[in-house]
């Protein structure tokens, strides 16, 4: 059965995070969705899963929410329930970055026809807002791609690129969520001439699935990745034996679990990271 895969966000003042949770997870569970809904005091940020019919009545609600209305969707299908749960849970960071940031601050949106305009010049530089397993994957080409695990890492890290704040950057992540914030950042941090790629890798990938984009790009659920085209490059090589794959799976090892990049061909007799004992571990 084909699944509705919808991810979203919006920044906007929510006076009252845990109400909204409540609402957000009972509506979900009347429609049988599943999925990832962060709500803080600064908005929304989910990717939800669930039949058409189902969607189309989450979308309605929210279209007539007094919050979460005039949300840009990022639509896609999945085979199968990309999630095995609903997750509804209040943050103080729909994403968390860890420091303050002023959301006027925020780089000017590029629509994909811009962002492809912008690729033709020598002089515009492209940072990858994402962590460094996402762009290990997929990232376009010639983007700088911070060494970095979790976002709230991207601010110690900036410093290292202090040389490029009077170049012209466009930055871009999964949907444009860690742009809004990424961008703001930089602007603070004396970053002269800064852009956001709007709706991020997904929305540039549907408008041009043969595009700049390279690889594959990755999702936080069950399917760890989406392809854009059915001759994606593969970027990623594999953990043991370097062969090219963008596949994923989490070390066997449950005390781990830390994302591995594995071939088809290793993962019929390896599931471990190198740094976990192989005896105690879970085998594909």
């Amino acid at each position: 059965m084909k699944h509705t895969v919808l991810l979203f966000y919006k920044y906007v003042e929510v006076p009252q995070p845990e109400i909204e949770r409540e609402v957000q997870r009972e509506l979900c569970n009347s429609l049988e969705i599943k999925g990832r809904i962060l709500i803080g005091n600064e908005g929304i940020n989910a990717t939800v899963a669930g039949s058409e019919e189902s969607c189309k009545s989450y979308l309605a609600y929210m279209n007539q929410h007094p919050l979460f209305s005039n949300i840009e969707y990022k639509i896609d299908t999945a085979d199968s329930m990309p999630f095995p749960r609903l997750r509804v849970k209040t943050r103080p960071e729909i994403v968390t970055l860890g420091v303050e940031v002023d959301p006027a601050l925020t780089a000017p949106r590029l629509t994909p026809e811009q962002f492809n305009t912008m690729l033709e010049r020598d002089d515009v530089i492209l940072f990858d807002a994402r962590n460094n397993y996402e762009s290990a994957i997929g990232k376009f080409e010639g983007a700088i791609t911070p060494d970095i695990k979790l976002f709230k890492d991207l601010p110690a890290q900036l410093e290292k690129y202090s040389d490029l704040k009077n170049k012209t950057i466009v930055t871009y992540c999964t949907g444009g969520i860690r742009c809004e914030k990424a961008s703001a950042l930089m602007r603070s941090s004396g970053f002269q001439d800064v852009y956001q790629l709007d709706g991020g890798i997904i929305k540039y990938a549907q408008k041009y699935p043969k595009g700049a984009f390279k690889g594959e790009c990755f999702v936080f659920d069950e399917r760890m990745s989406v392809a854009f085209s059915d001759d994606s490059e593969m970027l990623g090589s594999c953990h043991y034996c370097t062969e090219p794959t963008n596949t994923y799976i989490n070390c066997g090892v449950a005390s781990c679990n830390d994302m591995l990049l594995i071939c088809a061909s290793c993962k019929v007799s390896n599931s471990v990271c190198l740094v976990c004992e192989p005896a105690t571990a879970v085998r594909v």
